[in-house]
């Protein structure tokens, strides 16, 4: 049986593009990108954001931003996604502690129940895992909030990724752009009146040959993400116009979607586009999921997609995979 749909009721962005999430879908739209060179490494290319390391406030920001959608007399849940591993951590381990005094000082804190709020630490799949949190949790909360909140550019961030030969450059074109983002998507489980996107269903996978192995990678685990994505939406890969991907530039992870893409695409098409919100933003790890849902929304919501229905796929350096199925929805 379909998971319960989940539809966009406000939205939240910060990147390197834009501040406010309608401004940075105009901006990817447009085929902007973020991207430049560090004033202090002029042979390193990254996609800061307007508030650089300031978590707090970039956090506030997006979540102010997506409340806005929020009925007065509404609580939300609250599911906050970050990295994965105690190398990449955010260096701010009480954020949310932090976020909840800074949201009490901007009379902000009354919209969230607390006592359903918390990490959700997937790294780039975090925001299908808080789907799936939401989705479980829907009979108790109508309003959840999945904030997805990310930086590269912490200097341990970038001495480990430069070790690994990851970061883009002259000599390394297989890399990607280490950029940082904050994003905060509210959901809720009751039909909006005005035309929106939907969350249909999310699924989860395993890679037996993640990028830190020797192997190449066989893409079963985004294989079986997509497939239970597909059980959890009751809509097909066929079904979709086009893709979302958190692909960042690794040919890794474009080898990847090509597989999974053969094995679930069925049908001919003559066109299924892939959009990836880091051609625009960068690496933006765990806000990539609200990047994506950003991206997406207003397609549908502005008439500008190739179609009424997308799939979402998120890949992290370890094995975890996920997707979900976005749905443009009519009143």
């Amino acid at each position: 049986m379909p998971e319960p749909r989940l539809y966009v009721a406000g939205l939240g962005m910060i990147s390197a593009l834009a501040i406010g999430a309608p401004f940075n879908a105009a901006a990817m739209r447009c085929g902007y990108s973020g991207a430049e060179r560090l004033s202090e490494h002029q042979d390193r290319i990254v996609a800061q954001a307007p508030l650089p390391g300031q978590k707090r406030d970039m956090t506030c920001q997006v979540i102010r931003e997506a409340l806005q959608g929020l009925p007065d007399g509404h609580q939300t849940a609250l599911y906050m996604g970050t990295e994965t591993t105690d190398r990449l951590r955010d260096p701010c381990p009480n954020l949310p502690q932090l976020l909840h005094k800074q949201l009490d000082q901007q009379n902000l804190s009354y919209a969230i129940d607390y006592t359903h709020a918390g990490l959700v630490p997937h790294g780039r799949i975090s925001f299908a895992r808080a789907i799936q949190a939401a989705q479980a949790d829907h009979a108790r909360h109508a309003y959840a909030l999945i904030v997805g909140i990310s930086s590269c550019l912490y200097p341990q961030h970038l001495n480990y990724y430069h070790g690994l030969g990851r970061l883009l450059g002259p000599d390394n074109p297989d890399a990607f752009i280490p950029g940082e983002a904050a994003t905060a998507i509210l959901l809720t489980t009751q039909a909006p009146d005005t035309p929106t996107s939907a969350i249909c269903g999310a699924g989860f996978g395993t890679e037996p040959h993640p990028i830190s192995g020797q192997q190449p990678v066989t893409g079963d685990g985004l294989t079986a993400a997509i497939r239970a994505a597909e059980t959890a939406s009751g809509i097909t890969s066929d079904a979709t116009d086009f893709r979302l991907s958190s692909a960042s530039g690794e040919a890794y992870f474009f080898r990847e979607l090509s597989i999974a893409q053969g094995r679930t695409l069925h049908d001919p098409k003559p066109e299924h586009p892939l959009w990836h919100p880091a051609d625009h933003i960068g690496e933006v790890g765990a806000a990539v999921g609200g990047a994506i849902v950003v991206m997406a929304h207003y397609a549908f919501v502005k008439g500008y997609a190739p179609g009424p229905r997308a799939l979402a796929q998120l890949s992290n350096d370890d094995a975890q995979r996920a997707a979900f199925v976005l749905e443009r929805t009519q009143p």
